[in-house]
């Protein structure tokens, strides 16, 4: 036997609404139905969603929904099996899409800021992904690096969460510094991304050095180097350095700059 549909439907001829489900339609087609999220599995036989757009030839539906947590949904899937899923295009002829705006200048214009979770895959290779700035505030630093030994010491460490699994992860680095003591020291700084070495700068200092020496810009910092990034694991950004000689100090105020930018390759 063949399954019956029984709509009810309100017309208003003055405004020619319509309503299924509800005797007060207030736009010119109206339905109400439950709240629903859009199910993951299930087939045409299991009811979800409040409006369903098909064909009589194709697998695919567009379904429309409401969940009880008041966000609306749309998902495209086979009207028999729910897990499996098909694409929803935006004006897949051309055209601009716009969020926010009613002026899209692009093919997606949003206006107000973008909130990823995950990766984003370029379509060309040298695209600015992503750029972080940090000072010593948001790099935790609120007193004096020192280097006073001849162990490789941690100056500063930042963990940075690629958003692309194929870019470049270019990091500069640059903070003022005061040499301590009198005689010759040889001090060694290195600019360390995701466990690999990138950077390496040496400074030697005399002891005629006025005070030791130091400020912005001497040999120490700033530091460069780049890495190619091949997951959006997190990587440790780290600067380091050690004294090779002597016993003077090399000491980095908690004035620094960070600054990491990732470009698709």
């Amino acid at each position: 036997m063949g399954a019956i549909a029984l709509v009810f439907s309100y017309s208003n001829p003055l405004s020619a609404q319509v309503g299924i489900n509800t005797t007060s339609p207030v736009n010119q087609f109206d339905v109400i139905g439950d709240t629903a999220a859009p199910a993951k599995s299930g087939s045409v036989q299991n009811k979800n969603g409040i409006l369903r757009t098909a064909t009589n030839s194709a697998a695919g539906v567009v379904d429309f929904g409401i969940a009880k947590d008041n966000y609306a949904w749309i998902q495209t899937r086979n009207v028999g099996n729910y897990s499996t899923l098909y694409p929803l295009l935006l004006n897949p002829n051309g055209g601009n899409v716009g969020v926010n705006t009613a002026s899209p200048t692009e093919k997606l214009t949003v206006q107000g800021n973008v909130h990823v979770i995950g990766k984003v895959i370029p379509a060309a290779a040298g695209q600015l992904l992503n750029v972080v700035l940090l000072n010593e505030g948001h790099l935790s630093m609120s007193s004096t690096a020192t280097i006073n030994s001849t162990t490789e010491t941690t100056l500063v460490s930042y963990t940075y969460t690629p958003v692309s699994s194929s870019s470049k992860i270019f990091v500069e680095f640059d903070g003022s510094v005061y040499i301590g003591g009198t005689s010759t020291d040889d001090f060694d700084t290195y600019l360390n991304i995701g466990g690999t070495r990138v950077q390496a700068n040496f400074i030697r200092f005399d002891g005629n050095t006025p005070g030791g020496g130091g400020g912005r810009g001497n040999p120490p910092f700033p530091i460069s180097g780049y890495y190619t990034n091949s997951s959006t694991s997190n990587l440790t950004i780290s600067i380091t350095g050690k004294r090779n000689s002597s016993d003077d100090n090399l000491e980095l105020s908690p004035d620094v700059t960070l600054i990491i930018k990732e470009v698709s390759r």
